[in-house]
């Protein structure tokens, strides 16, 4: 089985420690390259992420215009959506059928 002559050829590495060693070194050497690699991949991102939330937040709508949504009198804001709407069905369970089950469009995705 080829899998089993790979850890074989590892086993082997401990019959000599200046094989070992060599080999362990190297594959730290590996690792260490790797994971600088990776660090400076991550630093690159989050410094274009940082850029990008800069450029968000300066062309953000709400640091030049503020926008006036109009939906009513103040006198309907007070009122609430009891208000607008009327009160809540206090059957619960029978508005939850209602609502999913039997009005028009209760079927439609």
């Amino acid at each position: 089985n080829k899998g089993d002559n790979e850890l074989r050829n590892i086993c082997e590495l401990m019959k000599s420690e200046k094989q070992f060693e060599a080999t362990f070194d190297a594959a730290i050497m590996g690792i260490k390259r790797l994971m600088k690699e990776s660090i400076e991949k991550m630093t690159k991102a989050f410094e274009a992420l940082d850029a990008r939330d800069k450029i968000i937040e300066k062309e953000s709508k709400f640091n030049e215009r503020v926008y006036k949504m109009a939906c009513g009198s103040i006198q309907d804001f007070h009122a609430g959506l009891t208000g607008r709407v009327g009160s809540a069905d206090l059957d619960f369970e029978k508005a939850m059928k209602s609502e999913h089950c039997l009005k028009i469009g209760h079927n439609i995705s």
